[in-house]
């Protein structure tokens, strides 16, 4: 269902599936990302969802940052995998590591992600990668904020 596409850059950032054991970093990561973050239970939910998974970026042995995506049931065959989170420890940010988080995803469906109105660092960084914005969506945050839709690759 989901294929990873390992990739390489001056640093040395590994990407693999999330495993139990990252649970704590991401959620520290989560916390220091977002005025409203997911909690463990949260967390586990959302991966524990068929179709669900979540992929960790390494740096050093220790997770750095991390992507969780959902590819929805699709009777016209595979649909747009949605980005669910996506969150860059700060220090590591502007290095490459979300790009290659969204990278290793198997996108040939297309990719689709939402974003506050208020996130202008997170939409220009889905713009950088060619993901476009197509809608406007009413308030899907806990912070009342509008989001806009993008989308990558999408047919």
């Amino acid at each position: 269902m989901f294929g990873l596409k390992r990739r390489q850059s001056s640093l040395a950032v590994d990407v693999r599936w999330i495993e139990p054991r990252d649970i704590a970093a991401v959620l520290a990561i989560e916390r220091s990302c977002f005025l409203y973050p997911w909690k463990k239970r949260d967390l586990n939910r959302v991966l524990g969802k068929k179709g669900n998974a979540g992929v960790v970026a390494e740096v050093r042995d220790a997770v750095k940052a991390f992507i969780i995506v959902r590819r929805p049931y699709s009777r016209r065959g595979i649909a747009p995998m949605e980005i669910l989170n996506l969150a860059v420890d700060e220090q590591f940010r502007r290095r490459g590591i979300g790009r290659k988080l969204v990278q290793s995803i198997d996108n040939r469906a297309g990719i689709v992600a939402e974003v506050g109105e208020l996130n202008l660092d997170a939409q220009l960084f889905f713009r950088s990668l060619g993901f476009r914005a197509t809608g406007i969506i009413p308030q899907p945050f806990d912070d009342c904020q509008d989001g806009y839709r993008f989308v990558y690759n999408v047919k």
